[in-house]
């Protein structure tokens, strides 16, 4: 079986500074101090990882999630299970592709000839969204 692993393991982070990082509000005011070390998609994602979740259709998934946090709009914070701590946010995709940013700083890098001119690597690993837009 392959690697999944594209960068290096980041510099863990706490909560709380997931929090500042992406405007998020701590559920439990306790677990700032949980460290983060990695991410992953919610079926994926286990302990001292951080997930997202921005669709309901996904909820199934947040039940059975071993994350240590997600990333999730208010509206769907009661169903974070039990030892999963909930980071709500109106904008749970853009603030993971904030966390994401902000841990994995070379997934931002612009590699390539590209590299030297305006715009964006077509090996660009992640674009982050503006406030507000739409991600389709």
């Amino acid at each position: 079986m392959s690697d999944p692993t594209f960068f290096a393991k980041p510099k863990p982070a706490s909560l709380a500074e997931i929090a500042s990082w992406t405007g998020a509000r701590l559920a439990e005011g306790n677990a700032a101090y949980v460290r983060i070390e990695g991410v992953g998609p919610l079926d994926l994602a286990g302990p001292g990882d951080l997930t997202f979740l921005d669709n309901k259709k996904y909820l199934g998934e947040l039940a059975a999630t071993r994350a240590s946090a997600c990333l999730i709009n208010p509206r769907f914070a009661d169903r974070v299970p039990e030892g999963v701590v909930a980071l709500e946010t109106n904008e749970p995709y853009r603030a993971f592709a904030t966390a994401v940013a902000k841990l994995y700083p070379a997934a931002m890098r612009l590699e390539g000839p590209s590299a030297r001119r305006r715009g964006r690597s077509r090996r660009a690993h992640m674009c982050i969204p503006p406030p507000g837009s739409s991600r389709a």
